[in-house]
């Protein structure tokens, strides 16, 4: 895939990610479990799994993170900002670059 094609590819699927809201079921059951432990505590929303570091190639601080997040419903919103950042020009050209 060029370059070209893989960028607009990126565009549209991180903008999916933007304008569309969590399903209804995923987000009830991500909003009772954090509303259980995280009620009135500040929270970091982070990307995080094993393939983002390795002996070749490191992830870290590659996707957007936030930190001090509030609140079940910031807290769900940040959770998609977060998988938007995956599509990101920067994550795309270094997956395709280091993977």
């Amino acid at each position: 895939m060029r370059w070209e094609e893989l960028w607009d590819l990126g565009l549209r699927v991180r903008n999916l990610f933007l304008v569309t809201p969590l399903p209804e079921t995923l987000a009830a059951e991500l909003s009772s479990v954090l509303a259980g432990r995280f009620t009135g505590v500040p929270v970091t929303v982070r990307s995080s799994a094993p393939a983002e570091d390795s002996a070749a190639a490191s992830f870290a601080g590659l996707h957007d993170s936030f930190v001090n997040v509030l609140g079940v419903p910031v807290i769900l919103d940040r959770l998609r900002l977060v998988w938007a950042s995956l599509w990101s020009d920067r994550a795309l050209l270094y997956r395709r670059n280091w993977t």
